[in-house]
Order: C-alpha cells, then structure tokens, then sequence
C-alpha cells in the first residue's frame, strides 16, 4: 500500500505529452496525478516546493550533528509520500552571459571589458552553465481538489518551520512555476521557449503541446526525444552505511541530472506488527530446529549462525523502533541523466555509477521501462516502478540534500565565487530587507579592493550614484578613473562647497519642510561653533529666523534671479538682529565665514550632480573635521533624497568609518542614516578595519547587528571573537576568516553565510586600478618608466 504504484499506463505512449501523468491542473500548483473512474474515489494529488541549499559541509561536527538530528526530525514527521529531488537545471549561455556580463556604456569601456573578463574567468572555474534546485513533492489520497488544498495547507506551515530550523526556506510553486520546472527538464537547451498560456492551464491538458511537444522513442535502456538521448539508473542496492555527503557528490556533477529520493513512510503500527510477525516466525525456525536436533540425538543448544544472526538482527529493529525514534520508510533512488548522444550518454552513465560504486552502491539503468522510470523520477508526484526497499530513518538521512548555500540574483554584483562550489556569487543588496552593510578586515586583507569592486560595478552596470566619505584620500584614483567628482576638503584646496545650496526649484516639494531641515542644519553648526557653551532656546529661535529670512525668496515664483545663500548672508541676517544672543552667534561664526576656516563660506564650483563623488577629508584640520561632517552628512541626505524623486538609488561608502563614529555627532548622524535612508533608496556601507572599533558603542553595535551585509575578510583573533557575539558564525565558518588570503573571506548577504574567493589575477586592469598595496604600485609605475 504504502510503495504502491500511481495510475498504470497501458497503452504504448506514441508522444511524451502521452506520457505525462498529469490529469487536471490547479492554479495554486495542485496537480491531479491519476484519471477518476468515480465521483466518490479517492485519488492522488501532488503539491511542489522548492527548497534553499544550507551549509551543511562547512559546519564542524557538533553542528553538523544538530543538523542532521533536525533533519531526521523533518523526515519523522512525514506522514504522506514525498519526493526530494535535486535538479542540475541546464543555464542556457547565452541568457547567462546577458546577466552577468555588463554591457557596453560609453566612457566606460576598458574597465566594462576589464570586468566581462574576470567575469568569463569566472564562468569556467565552477558549474555556472547548471543551476542546481531543490524540490519537494508532497502526495495525498482524496477526493476533489478542494479536499487535497486544505490537507497541504495544513502540513506546510509545520514543514516550513521545520525547514527554518534546518537554515532552509520551503517556497510553493504554483502551476506556472511547476510547468517552467518541467518544460526546463523536457526542453533541455530551449529554455527560453516556453510558451505556456496561463488561461489555458486549467483547461484540459493543451499545455502539454506547450511543454514538451516533442516524440520519443523508448529502447530498452535509454529513450531518445529530440536531439537528446536520456535515461534513469536506480539504486539495486544500498550499503550498510552511507556518508552525509554522498548525496552532494552524486549531485555536483557538471552536467544536467534529476536526482530523486522517493520516500514513502510506513506506519510505526505496521512496521512493529511486521517485525514482530518476523521475530516470530525466527523464533519458530530456531524451535523447529532444536527439536531436529533433538530428534537426531544431537543435544546442543547452540543455533546456528544464519538464525542467530538473522534474530540479532530482528532484535536490533525492534529496538530502533521502539526505543530511538526511529520510523521505516521505503526507499527509492533513481537519476536521470541526459546527452547529447548516445557516447555523451554512456560516458555521463559511466561517472554516475563509478561515483556510487565509490560508495558501494550499484546504480543500474532501469531496463524495458524507461518512460515510467523517468515519470517517477521527475517533480511530480506520481510512482510509475517499484524500486524501493526499507529503511529506517537515520540511514535515509544520510543521503543529505544539503551542501553549501548559493548566492545568484540576477543583474546583482558579483562578489567573487563560493571557495566550496567555485560558483559566481551574484547578489542584489535592493532585494535585501535592508540593504546596508559592513567591510571589515585588517589592513591588506582586501577590504578596500572589495568595497571598490562594488562601486565599480554600481556604476558600470546601473544608473545609480555612488557618494564616498573618504578619510585618507584613499579613492581619489577610482573616482577619476571612473569619471567622478573629487572634492577635497581642506583649508588649502580651492574646491569649494556650500552647504546652504538649494537645489533645483523643481524638486523642492515642500518650501516649509525643506526650511525647517536647514534650520536643524544650522542648528548644528551654530552648536559646533559655540561649542562648549550650549546653544540656548533664544539661539534656537534667533537661528530659525534668520534660515526663513534668507530663503524667503523661495516663496516668489521667479527664484532664478536670486543667489543662493551662504554661511556670509547667514551671518549678515545675524547681525540685524537685536538679542545679544544673536551677537555671541555672529562672533562665533567669523572664523568661517572671514577667517581661516571659511572654505564652506563660497557658492559651489564643484559638480555635486556627478555620479560619483568623493569627499577627501584627510588634509582638514581638528577645528574643520566637526564641520565637515556636518556639511557632508547633509549634502548625503539631500543627494538621497534628490535620487529618490528620480527613481534611483544612492550607494553609501564610509570608509575608515570609525573615524566618524568616534566624533558623537557623526555616530548619531551615521545611525540616523543606517535607520532612515533605506526607504528613499539609500544602501549605507561602512569599511573599516576592526570590529573592535565598531563596538565601542551601542549606537554602532546595533548597526552591525541590523545590517543584512556583511563582508568579512582576514580577521584577527579578538575581532573574530567579538563577531560571533554579533552574528551567528561557526567555529567551522571562522577558519574562512582565519589568515585568509587577501581578497577572501566570509560574505553574509541576509541570512546567506558564504565563503567567498573575490581575488583579481594581477593581469587584469582592475588589479591595478583597485590595488592598494603601495610597494606594488611604485614597482608597477618604475616599471612603466622603464619601459
């Protein structure tokens, strides 16, 4: 009952459409796997989930073991049949190449090609021409489709929790998602001609045609449709032991596989009658055999070996039952393998069986009945061949679906590839919860080559803006490299920049809120400069007066005719007012507007409208530094927002951020960013080389610990200490971080903990374009001259 076969087939199928064993078609994704003969009859219906890849194969032993006792709990609480099937999907190149290869933007064509080339380096490194995806078929006995919804409604939210505690996500598929799962396995190397008609599903069976409109013909031992030879080995026989990751290294070959694990539990009730009839019936034959002997005059009572061993092994059972928790399930391992022809074929054959002989399990192609192999193979939930044999819980799940998570948005930047798979890793911090994030890593670790390679990118592939708060001038090279806008800030630089700009009339929405953030502006300022005496409730009256008073014009139609203020007309509406307070305000402010700290008393002449600017605070002095910040800080919100009515993003780069988090204003300023920036498009990154100096406070820590990236390189033993006080990471994770080489590491990208490999071959321009290592770049300028 339990291993029993679906629906049979007697007619010999002419097409594969005839072969589907796909009755009637829910939108939800329920499908209905076998024909009803009548109103009353119970029969099969199939639900289809993908589930995410965890990592499994860097955890230490300790976890690995939590993991795997999860997992036998997931498997303990199945009480229908299911499928966990494994699917190397083939990636079609050319569609692969157009999402991760950047395309051609004037004014940046050497580095576009400096990157399509590490890109295609990449590509051939790891199996990026296979996407791998894993599957999970449920099936239920009942009468109509609303009866088989409500049951797979009321599994799923347990099997999803289960899921989360196995660091895995269980997504539904409805019926358009399952028919591009299948159309992707039919029409292997015609992915992209699927044309299924949504209207067209729940109308008989048209979209068949759509599918896989296609003939086969079926051989004894493979079957060929369309250009495709194809066939399904099953497991004869399984060992006595199994490691954890004989499953992954059956599945990480680099070509198309559909690997399925059928699984049908067996109630505890039977399987304890069944055992006992067995126990039994040993029992019996030992009697039965005594008596012979007894019979013969040959007194002994020693049994022999056979019977001796066979009620050990009954015994055992019984006890696993009973006293370890452990289920009966049935068993079936197949795996379909596709070529391009018949050689292709048995050369893939070949490397499939020599990795389960490696294992001792004898993998065979399933002879005279390939089609119904295959149906039973595919992500639906009909069982066409009977293959199964009995196992208990802990050996099934030894055949563990779990490897290494993957990291692949399309269109997202590439972080290098996985150290475990060799796969490129493509994420798109706007599809996280919240994009900003962290780099850290001691110095020469990388950090600064990672964070550049990201701006890089944001550039050459979007249309967004990159802003940089650069403390060393470290990013002044990438900023003219790539066309940006440097502006140093210092007392001898003629870079001028002023922070009472007004921008465009246009896109100034509210006159009255955009007065009132530059009166909390200047507020700022004024208490900077009256700093230490504090800045008084008359001060913060006198101030707001006299911010209206020189934006008044803004409330005229024609403002084109009028100058935009400065720090000078700020302080010129201080001196009309009579309070003495407004006087100590005037004094205060000389310095910088007539003295020596007046580079912020100038119009612009900088072009604040680039895409990439750069602010170099290295060369201002300690009185600047306050005001700096300030006038930066400010000039980032207003470029966010701008961005935001635009419809574009702003990426966020404070490097060497403890520097701003040691000056209290700049920690509330930077938090108040972290929180706020992200509904108007702002993507925060903060890079600096210890963790310890992020940690001084509360306001920084709950920075880190609510950013959903994270980039970690070569960490030393107390900053790798106080991480995994902050984020989850394992002491298997940690050897990741644990004297890496430059340009490696650990990326955290949401709940996602992946080792990655970011290095760039010394060959390539962005090598020297991102390098900082100084003793290299004098080698490489010496040489030139040489040269």
């Amino acid at each position: 009952m339990q291993k029993g076969l679906t629906e049979k087939i007697y007619k010999i199928p002419k097409s594969v459409q005839e072969t589907i064993p796909v009755h009637k078609v829910s939108e939800n994704g329920v499908f209905q796997i076998e024909k009803q003969k009548s109103k009353n009859q119970d029969v099969t219906f199939d639900k289809a989930y993908i589930f995410s890849d965890m990592n499994f194969s860097i955890k230490d032993e300790s976890e690995k073991e939590e993991h795997f006792m999860s997992y036998c709990k997931m498997l303990n609480s199945l009480n229908v049949s299911a499928k966990i099937i494994i699917a190397n999907h083939n990636i079609n190149k050319e569609e692969f190449e157009k999402t991760v290869l950047i395309e051609s933007k004037p004014g940046y064509e050497d580095i576009i090609t400096a990157y399509n080339s590490l890109t295609e380096r990449r590509m051939k490194e790891g199996r990026n021409d296979i996407q791998q995806v894993r599957y999970l078929i449920l099936t239920c006995k009942k009468k109509d489709f609303a009866n088989a919804n409500a049951y797979f409604r009321t599994i799923e939210s347990g099997l999803m929790t289960q899921f989360r505690a196995l660091e895995s996500k269980l997504i539904p598929l409805n019926a358009m998602e399952r028919m591009r799962v299948l159309h992707r396995i039919y029409r292997l190397g015609k992915e992209t001609e699927f044309t299924v008609d949504e209207k067209n599903l729940t109308k008989k069976t048209t979209w068949k045609n759509d599918i896989c409109n296609l003939y086969i013909k079926e051989k004894r031992d493979y079957m060929t449709f369309e250009d495709r030879y194809c066939t399904v080995l099953f497991a004869k026989n399984y060992p006595s032991s199994l490691s954890d990751d004989f499953l992954n290294e059956l599945t990480s070959v680099p070509f198309h596989t559909v690997t399925t694990l059928d699984i049908a539990p067996i109630p505890k009730e039977l399987v304890s009658e069944k055992l006992m009839q067995a126990y039994m019936n040993n029992e019996r034959q030992i009697q039965a055999q005594q008596e012979y002997r007894n019979k013969h005059q040959a007194f002994s009572s020693e049994i022999t070996y056979e019977k001796r061993k066979e009620k050990e092994e009954i015994e055992e059972y019984m006890d696993e039952v009973r006293s370890n928790d452990q289920r009966m399930f049935f068993l079936g391992l197949l795996v379909m393998v596709t070529g391009t022809d018949k050689q292709d074929l048995e050369s893939k054959v070949d490397t499939i069986k020599t990795i389960g002989a490696s294992a001792n399990m004898q993998l065979e192609t399933y002879c005279g009945r390939q089609v119904r192999a295959m149906n039973t193979c595919l992500p639906l939930g009909s069982r066409e061949v009977n293959i199964m044999r009995s196992i208990f819980t802990q050996p099934l799940a030894c055949l563990m679906p779990f490897n290494v998570q993957e990291l692949f948005d399309e269109k997202g930047m590439c972080y290098g590839v996985n150290q475990v798979s060799k796969n490129m890793l493509l994420g798109d911090r706007k599809k996280l919860l919240n994009g900003n994030g962290f780099i850290f890593g001691v110095s020469g670790s990388g950090k600064s080559v990672n964070a550049k390679s990201e701006m890089g990118q944001v550039i050459t592939k979007t249309e967004d803006d990159v802003i940089v708060i650069d403390p060393q001038n470290e990013y002044f090279e990438i900023t003219n490299n790539l066309g940006g806008q440097v502006i140093d800030l210092s007392s001898q630089s003629r870079d001028y920049m002023n922070p009472l700009d007004v921008p465009d009339r246009a896109t100034i929405t509210d006159i009255s809120n955009f007065i009132a953030d530059k009166t909390e502006f200047m507020l700022g300022i004024c208490a900077k400069a009256l700093y230490p005496d504090p800045i008084t409730a008359t001060h913060r009256s006198i101030i707001d007066r006299c911010v209206r008073s020189i934006y008044g014009y803004l409330s005229h139609e024609n403002t084109q005719e009028h100058e935009t203020p400065t720090f000078v007309q700020f302080r010129e509406a201080l001196s009309d007012v009579a309070e003495p307070e407004a006087r100590e305000l005037y004094i205060a402010l000389e310095t910088f507007t007539d003295g020596s700290l007046n580079i912020f008393s100038h119009q612009s002449n900088v072009n604040v409208n680039n895409r990439f600017i750069t602010y170099g605070i290295a060369n201002l002095g300690n009185d600047l530094k306050a005001l700096a910040l300030l006038i930066m800080i400010e000039n980032v919100c207003n470029k966010i927002a701008s961005n935001s009515k635009a419809g574009k993003a702003t990426w966020v780069y404070v490097d060497e951020c403890h520097v701003i988090t040691d000056d209290d204003y700049g920690n509330k300023a930077l938090e108040k960013l972290w929180k706020e920036v992200r509904k108007q498009g702002g993507i925060m990154t903060g890079i600096t080389q210890n963790v310890a100096d992020c940690l001084i406070n509360k306001r920084t820590k709950n920075m880190i610990a609510n950013s959903e990236f994270l980039l970690l390189n070569n960490q030393n033993g107390i900053d790798r200490d106080l991480l995994t006080q902050i984020i989850e990471i394992s002491g298997e994770q940690t050897q990741y971080i644990i004297n890496a080489e430059s340009g490696t590491g650990i990326l955290k990208f949401g709940s996602s903990m992946i080792p990655f490999d970011n290095e760039i071959p010394k060959d390539n321009l962005l090598y020297d374009l991102y390098n900082t290592n100084l003793h290299e770049k004098f080698e490489s300028r010496k040489g030139a001259t040489i040269a």
